[in-house]
């Protein structure tokens, strides 16, 4: 039982500091406009889930559309040659799009602006492997998106 507290004891000073303080994140708008009804609400069984007319008081993310704004444009693509951006990006210099990246000017996340870029179809383990040796537009350090990374692209007002 000593060694348990004592590596909880440890961990909690590893993981929490003297001083640390939460930090508040700015979450972005979920692009959800449209207030639904809802079984709460006493609607009929059948009739629960049809959209609403007017979503004041619902308490829904239509009505509140809380959040951080998307930027306009919402994605950019960057040309490149393959190893850096391209010196003009009014087109593709090199007419390939797997040497080009998009980004999400919201969240900073990056992808090639082709799932195909190294000419192949690939399974899930060899991509893998494959995006720790990938070098695109002068960056190395990618990865495959986590589930997080993947949701924060979604539009659910679309």
């Amino acid at each position: 039982m000593f060694h348990v507290r004592l590596l909880a004891l440890f961990l909690c000073s590893v993981l929490l500091p003297l001083g640390a303080t939460a930090q508040t994140i700015q979450l972005p708008q979920t692009g959800q406009t449209t207030c639904y009804e809802s079984y709460a609400s006493g609607a009929p069984v059948g009739e629960s889930g049809a959209p609403l007319a007017n979503c004041t008081d619902t308490g829904q993310d239509g009505e509140h559309q809380a959040g951080m704004a998307w930027p306009d444009p919402r994605f950019t693509v960057t040309y490149c040659d393959g190893d850096s951006p391209c010196a003009s990006q009014d087109a593709d210099c090199d007419g390939d799009p797997g040497t080009d990246v998009v980004t999400d000017n919201l969240t900073g996340l990056m992808w090639p602006r082709s799932g195909d870029v190294d000419g192949t179809s690939t399974a899930w383990q060899e991509s893998l492997r494959f995006d720790t040796d990938l070098a695109l537009c002068g960056h190395v350090d990618w990865h495959m998106p986590n589930f997080n990374e993947m949701y924060s692209l979604v539009n659910s007002g679309v």
